[in-house]
Parts: C-alpha cells; structure tokens; sequence
C-alpha cells in the first residue's frame, strides 16, 4: 500500500466513495431510493473522533470491550444516568470502563464533556502541585497537566468522575478535599459518579492491630455521610477479562500510577494506531447506531444581514 492509497485526514486507507481523495471534504456521495444524492461523513473519520474522544477520557477505554447491557444508559428505554449523583460500588477499573465505554460511545455524538480524576488527582490540586507556577518549568518539556484550583478543575465537564481509591497513604485533609469537590458539582447543578475500588471499603480510613489499613484515606464520618445523602448507590456486572491493575503509589515522582497495564494519572492520549472497530464496539453492539451518534453535530448559522457603515 502506498501513501497515496492512506487518508490525510483520518490516516487510514481511504473508504470507499470519500471525497478526501479528491480534496473535497471526509464526506461520502450516496444515493437515496427516489435518486436523490446526500452526504454522509466517512466511517474513518468518524471512528478517529469516537476514538480520540474516548482516549481524552481514559487512555486504555477505547481497548476496552463495551459492556452493551450497562444499567448507566439506554437509549431505546431512554436510560441516561449520566444525568444523576451515582456512588458505584467494589468494581474493579477495567469492569467500570467497560460500562463507560458504552455510555461515552453514545455521549460523544452528544457533545458531552466527560472527565475523570481520582482522589489523589483532587489533593495535588488543592495543594497546589498541579498548579502554573510549580509546574512551568516542567511544562516547558513534557506539556504536564496544569490546573490552579479544585473549581477550574471541575467546572466544565457535564460529567465528573472520581475514581476512589488513588490514595493509598493517611492524610487529613483528603477526606475534606473530595467533600469540597462535591459541593463544588453540586453547586454547578452538574452531576458526579463515585468509583469505590473492588479491594477497599469507602468507609472511614484507620489502621488495625495487624499492620494493615481498612478504609480509604478520602473518607471520614463526615464526607460518607453526604454520600449516603445525596448520591444513589448501584453495582455493576463484573466484565470477564477487563481488569486492570490497582493504583500503586509513587513516591517518587510524587504521582500515582497503574502499572504496566493501567493507564496513567492524568488521561494523556496514546499515539494513534490501527484499530478494528467492530473488535472494539463489541460483536453484537448495534455498530451503525453508535458510529451515527460519534457524528460531531453540525451547526446551522443564521445569515446576517448586511449593516451599515
């Protein structure tokens, strides 16, 4: 295959009928019964803006097998729990992914901005860890995540997630810090969805006789009293084979990581590759449904008439 068979847009071999190969646009010429012509956009180039809008999320959610039966969205009984305060029960990251990979499929045609952090993500940046000043000479080489405050960070996404469990090690502010940030959503009238780790209890952090700790470190009377208040709790099916490793903390760097299978700290997208679409969607997923609502929606403009001078 030469590079004159590869699409420059969307840097796949180029689809049958697109008109990128003549410069006239990722679009494809169909006919309708009565031969009437429209134009509908090239499944390549929709696929790279459901996949980058999927890798922006998480990096390793695009790998992951959709879990087409979730609980968190339907679209033909018109389920959308995107909309409510959900605490999800002991599910490992790979199996939630798989629920999410569903609902972000269907959320990316709607022009929903999801976002997701963990705990330890929120306590760098209330600290200050994250923000401009100590963070700019890193950025100048290595483009490192930046935000000044715990209300930048969690005003723009119609979707928070908060994957619970990133802090492993006592601190006293943490539990503070995650309840600050759910007064935040919850006064932006936006919603939010708690991940509780399938090996720790979202139940008040302290160590025991036998050296070990129960609890999470994000969580005192306090703050689990609010959530059992103001968020629903639901579970989800465990997805065979979609499990992926467990926060390890490191000291280090100061960041925390996930292993050689585990995707890193702060949602940085992985290069691009080839991938099969049908493999990543599921086998019996409704393809065709799903790629139609990955479509960025188009906006109509209103003519303005001439003004004068």
């Amino acid at each position: 295959m030469t590079t004159e068979d590869i699409c420059p847009v969307c840097e796949s071999p180029f689809y049958p009928g697109c008109r990128n190969r003549y410069g006239g646009g990722a679009n494809i010429v169909k006919l309708r019964e009565n031969k009437t012509e429209y134009v509908e956009m090239c499944p390549n180039n929709t696929r790279r803006h459901l996949r980058n809008y999927m890798q922006a999320i998480d990096p390793k959610l695009w790998s992951q097998t959709p879990f087409r039966n979730t609980p968190l969205y339907n679209k033909k009984d018109g389920v959308d729990r995107t909309k409510d305060d959900l605490f999800i029960s002991s599910i490992d990251w790979g199996s939630f992914l798989s629920h999410l990979k569903w609902v972000a499929g269907y959320k990316c045609g709607q022009s929903s901005f999801i976002k997701v952090a963990s705990d330890r993500t929120l306590l760098d940046i209330f600290v200050g860890n994250r923000n401009y000043k100590n963070q700019m000479r890193e950025r100048l080489t290595n483009e490192s995540f930046v935000c000044n405050s715990l209300e930048e960070f969690l005003e723009s996404p119609d979707l928070v997630i908060i994957q619970l469990g990133g802090l492993r090690h006592p601190n006293r502010a943490a539990a503070n810090i995650l309840k600050e940030s759910l007064l935040i959503r919850r006064r932006l009238g936006k919603s939010t969805w708690l991940v509780e780790p399938h090996d720790k209890a979202f139940t008040p952090f302290y160590k025991n006789d036998f050296g070990t700790s129960e609890g999470l470190p994000s969580c005192d009377e306090e703050v689990s009293s609010y959530v059992d208040e103001n968020f629903e709790k639901i579970e989800l099916d465990v997805v065979e084979g979609a499990r992926i490793t467990q926060y390890e903390e490191d000291d280090e760097e100061g960041t925390v990581s996930l292993g050689e299978d585990g995707p890193s700290e702060f949602n940085e997208v992985v290069p691009d590759e080839e991938v099969d679409l049908e493999r990543n969607l599921g086998e019996e997923a409704d393809i065709d449904d799903l790629l139609k609502e990955a479509k960025p929606k188009r906006v109509k403009y209103k003519k303005k008439g001439r003004g004068r001078y």
